[in-house]
């Protein structure tokens, strides 16, 4: 990968406004992985200092199989502060433009990121999770949909003690529900003076309960 490459690169990095230190530490790892010479590796370093935006980064020529493993490590620099904004959301579909990437090469891109992650020994345990999420969400035929949900537009919203952007984003989570049969009597009598009325089917009332389990969301694991 040259230097134009890395330049892309950065461009995701700086894409929320700001690079955390594992952020920088995978780039440059990727950087001397990929046989950079060590003046390259500190002028990536120096570079790291200024934002790029991923709009002012020109269309790349690789072929197939370097552009695929460039997506990985935008992937990887995306996770590795165990947070995945929606906006590097945005920025890994741009990026997946500029090198040509049909969806299903994004998608196995993105799969492989883990094992590229391992590969270049710049994986921490934490990641799995954020690189888990940004893997499904190119996976499939809804990845298109689920990446255009993600990049929804948020507004900040006074609270208590505090501000809270809306709409939440849910990247990732597990939900676990279980259903029984009730009374209907006796469930209509629990409602009585509310604007609530049980569920019935078959006679009887259904009774639900859910537990979510919200691994990666914007305000939080």
């Amino acid at each position: 990968m040259d230097k134009a490459v890395f330049r892309a690169l950065r461009a995701v990095v700086w894409v929320d406004g700001v690079v955390a230190p594992a952020e920088s530490a995978a780039l440059l790892a990727t950087a001397r992985a990929v046989g950079l010479s060590k003046a390259d590796v500190r002028e990536i370093a120096t570079s790291l200092e200024t934002p790029v935006s991923i709009e002012d980064v020109a269309p790349l020529s690789l072929d197939p199989d370097q552009a695929e493993f460039a997506f990985s490590v935008a992937c990887i620099l995306c996770a590795s502060d165990e947070v995945v904004d929606p906006r590097e959301h945005v920025a890994l579909r741009a990026l997946g433009d500029r090198l040509g990437l049909s969806a299903e090469a994004r998608a196995r891109a993105a799969a492989a990121s883990a094992t590229v992650a391992m590969t270049l020994g710049i994986q921490a345990p934490a990641e799995n999770l954020a690189l888990d999420g940004i893997a499904k969400s190119f996976a499939g035929r809804d990845a298109e949909a689920r990446a255009e949900l993600l990049s929804a537009p948020q507004t900040p919203y006074k609270l208590s003690n505090g501000t809270c952007d809306l709409p939440i984003l849910y990247r990732q989570g597990e939900q676990f529900g279980v259903f029984f049969r009730a009374d209907l009597t006796r469930a209509r009598r629990m409602f009585e003076g509310t604007n609530l009325e049980p569920w019935p089917v078959l006679g009887a009332a259904i009774v639900a309960i859910y537990a979510w389990d919200y691994q990666d969301s914007t305000v939080g694991k």
